[in-house]
């Protein structure tokens, strides 16, 4: 299914819009949140019956350069299996057909550039964590390249998705870049997520320095609470991921529409921040574990009356801030430090399992 070339001077037009692209009420996630659906249907017989949630964010910063593109792939309720996804991308930068194509394999990185003096940058880096498949073409079929002047089949664009062909450069010309992933199964109802960086630069350096701060921007773990207070909403996220014991949370102090809560549940992070006014309650039967530090501003932190606070990381830990703890468990040979004007009140038990908890702020214990 794809909206490109075809047999001139036609365009393939398989996808067509459910729900047209607009910015979200609140922008939770960016300084532009932008969300839509398509689906294949406009395909007719040779649809496969999948659904895209269509997500773009954008940053206002000048020294941001680029902007985000998530799409989650479903399907519509059959087993589809051999599915590849990916985007085509024809570029012109300044003259056109002096521009070239090249791929940065360790950053999944495909760029284009003209050959002209001072020319600017600009690619796509893939986010989400699959092997990329590269496909830099020469659009007229030069040097043994996929020709997507005459009849670009449906054959053909698998292939350059699927990484059925691979091609990593280009000589000069009028070019384009696909980069794919696939091919994967996906079950019935289930879905896929494929995201990309469109990322521009003064240079290359600058483009991939952009490219960085765009994967890393990716796979920040920011609280939003659109949906509920709960913690392992993956909706309440802004990536709709739920952060794991290898991420750092971040729970800011707005745009906030629900104060997170854990309750008889049980979470984990590394890094766990918490910007005042903001509060995560800890309630009932569950356990929180942190493996980095905690940091939390003003009056912002956690309260919690029951639960369990679990710092186990195998580096020293610290905990800044004003914090309320039911029941902390120290599992860290390094020690845990409680800094200097940090409040900390636990008002249950204190286990030292492994380690030490240091004070050389304020300890409050009730």
């Amino acid at each position: 299914m794809d909206n490109v070339y075809a047999t001139p001077p036609n365009y393939d037009a398989d996808w067509g819009q459910i729900n047209p692209v607009r910015r979200r009420a609140i922008d939770v996630t960016s300084d532009k949140d932008l969300y839509g659906k398509f689906s294949d249907a406009p395909a007719g017989g040779n649809a496969i019956g999948v659904n895209v949630e269509h997500r773009a964010f954008g940053w206002a910063g000048l020294d941001e350069k680029f902007v985000i593109v998530e799409y989650v792939v479903r399907s519509n309720g059959a087993d589809l299996s051999n599915l590849a996804c990916g985007i085509f991308t024809d570029w012109e930068i300044l003259q056109s057909n002096l521009n070239m194509v090249n791929t940065d394999g360790a950053r999944s990185l495909m760029y284009a550039y003209s050959t002209e003096p001072q020319s600017i940058y600009a690619g796509m880096r893939l986010l989400t964590l699959q092997t990329p498949n590269y496909y830099a073409s020469n659009n007229n079929g030069s040097n043994g390249s996929i020709n997507l002047y005459d009849a670009f089949t449906t054959a053909e664009k698998y292939s350059m998705l699927s990484g059925g062909q691979t091609r990593l450069t280009t000589t000069m010309g009028d070019i384009g870049s696909t980069l794919g992933v696939g091919p994967f199964n996906l079950a019935a109802a289930d879905s896929f997520k494929f995201a990309v960086a469109y990322v521009a630069g003064d240079n290359l350096a600058d483009l991939q320095a952009q490219s960085d701060t765009a994967f890393v921007r990716y796979w920040n773990h920011v609280w939003t609470g659109w949906e509920s207070p709960v913690w392992n909403n993956s909706g309440n996220w802004n990536w709709f991921r739920v952060p794991g014991v290898n991420n750092d949370a971040l729970v800011p102090a707005s745009p906030v529409i629900n104060q997170p809560a854990l309750t008889n549940d049980n979470a984990a992070v590394h890094n766990l921040t918490i910007i005042n006014p903001s509060v995560l309650t800890i309630a009932g039967t569950s356990t929180f574990d942190i493996n980095g530090n905690l940091v939390s501003t003003g009056n912002g932190g956690i309260n919690s009356t029951q639960g369990v606070v679990n710092f186990n990381g195998i580096a020293p830990q610290t905990i800044s801030g004003i914090n309320t703890i039911h029941q902390i468990n120290i599992i860290n040979t390094q020690g845990v430090t409680n800094n200097p004007n940090a409040v900390l009140t636990i008002n249950g038990p204190l286990n030292i399992q492994q380690g030490d908890l240091t004070n050389k702020g304020t300890l409050n214990k009730e």
